[in-house]
């Protein structure tokens, strides 16, 4: 997610299916339906006109908080569905670094986030031997400072539940409703919905300021 967030405020622009999973994210994690419409404008509004936003994206983003359309509840996409749906092609930046990144890109990503060679080689150990979700549990270890993480990672809302009270935030992250479309009901890109709720007690709502401190985590 990271990654996504750090193309959106340098580019200003995500394709489709990256502002689908990292917006969905964004709702997992608490981002209101009104925050959510003021962040993507003012992203997206750097580069083009407010009323082409509200005319060709803003009804997506409803859409996808269960505003329009069949008014569904559409839940965000755990490590499992990212890394084996919608492969990125040129261009695209959603999915699993771990995964889809070849091992030069992995590993100046890894160098500029701060991690040594040694480091980063029992990262890409994991990569290397397709245990993807291991590699981002060892990188949250290493990043952490933590010998070994009490947890498997299995969503991208709980790394950033598990990063936020490593590193003294909110004591936990908001739970998904229940009652989500079912996996192969469609969702708001037309492609099969994860089914996946995220086990976490909702305790606050996130700001659009809370975003501006993303990079952290």
């Amino acid at each position: 997610m990271r990654n996504l967030h750090e193309t959106l405020r340098s580019e200003h622009h995500l394709k489709h299916f990256g502002r689908l999973q990292y917006g969905l994210f964004l709702k997992s994690i608490g981002l209101s339906l009104d925050g959510a419409l003021a962040f993507w404008r003012a992203e997206f509004t750097k580069k083009m006109d407010p009323d082409k936003f509200d005319k060709q994206y803003a009804y997506h983003v409803r859409h996808s908080y269960g505003k329009e359309g069949k008014r569904a509840n559409y839940t965000p996409y755990s490590c499992m569905k990212i890394i084996m749906s919608n492969t990125p092609t040129q261009g695209d930046h959603h999915g699993c670094p771990f995964r889809h990144w070849d091992r030069s890109h992995m590993t100046t990503m890894l160098q500029s986030h701060g991690l040594s060679s040694k480091d980063g080689q029992s990262v890409l150990e994991f990569v290397e031997s397709s245990h993807y979700q291991l590699a981002c549990q060892k990188y949250f270890e290493i990043t952490h400072k933590l010998q070994s993480a009490p947890f498997s990672l299995e969503h991208p809302s709980q790394y950033f539940a598990e990063s936020r009270r490593v590193r003294g935030g909110l004591d936990s992250m908001p739970k998904t409703e229940p009652g989500g479309m079912e996996s192969g009901q469609g969702d708001a890109s037309g492609v099969e919905c994860e089914d996946e709720s995220v086990a976490m007690d909702v305790t606050a709502e996130i700001s659009v300021k809370d975003m501006e401190d993303f990079e952290s985590f």
